[in-house]
């Protein structure tokens, strides 16, 4: 009975670690002000965005649309053929799981747009290219790739002067090299520990005999 109560406290407190590393962020812009253009760099839901190689003033390298092709606020690139670089606050190593994205304008009808994304993670660098859908409306791109410390994004190919997307719901986790338990989640750990060593205490105690 004791063996299954430590086993039990300690499962406690591994979940709870692991919980820290696993928590989903969404990034859906819904915290910037709609409507308006972003400087070269800006941070929102823990995701650092700067745009490389900018070629017009820098303070309008990103515009957050207020009533994007998916109803709610959504995040253009501008710039047309640069490079956008994504980063986690502290630079952190994470997992992109997905995110979502349409044209720029949204119509649907431009075949040859790409998206080609760079990512640098510990295993090495992966390589990813999106082609949107022939549908009105964001399309999600999943990825579920770990260990990133930052990855690159460009739009290239278009024959539309759409060379450019809308994005949302940037979805992803810290893993656990880079991630920071939060308060609640420290106490789960406490509390485990603790009771881990209350057991073998209350266990070694059991044992004494004197003669």
């Amino acid at each position: 009975m004791r063996f299954t109560k430590i086993a039990l406290t300690a499962a406690f407190a591994a979940g709870a670690i692991q919980a820290a590393a696993a928590q989903t962020t969404v990034v859906d812009f819904e915290d910037l002000q709609p409507d308006q253009a972003y400087a070269s760099q800006f941070v929102t839901g823990g995701l650092t965005f700067t745009k490389l190689g900018i070629v017009g003033p820098p303070a309008s390298a990103f515009y957050v649309l207020g009533d994007g092709a998916n109803g709610t606020q959504t995040m253009l690139p501008n710039y047309y053929g640069t490079t956008t670089r994504v980063t986690a606050v502290d630079d952190a190593l994470f997992t992109l799981q997905s995110f979502d994205f349409s044209e720029a304008f949204n119509f649907a009808d431009d075949p040859t747009l790409q998206v080609t994304f760079v990512f640098d993670t510990t295993d090495g660098i992966v390589n990813r290219t999106l082609t949107p859908d022939s549908t009105v409306g964001m399309q999600t791109a999943t990825f579920n790739i770990s260990g990133i410390s930052s990855f690159t994004f460009v739009t290239s190919n278009s024959t539309w002067g759409e060379n450019t997307i809308q994005t949302d719901n940037w979805t992803y986790s810290l893993d656990a090299a880079g991630g920071v338990p939060e308060p609640a989640t420290w106490t789960m750990m406490i509390l485990g520990f603790g009771a881990i060593g209350g057991s073998l205490r209350r266990r070694n105690a059991v044992r004494v005999r004197y003669a």
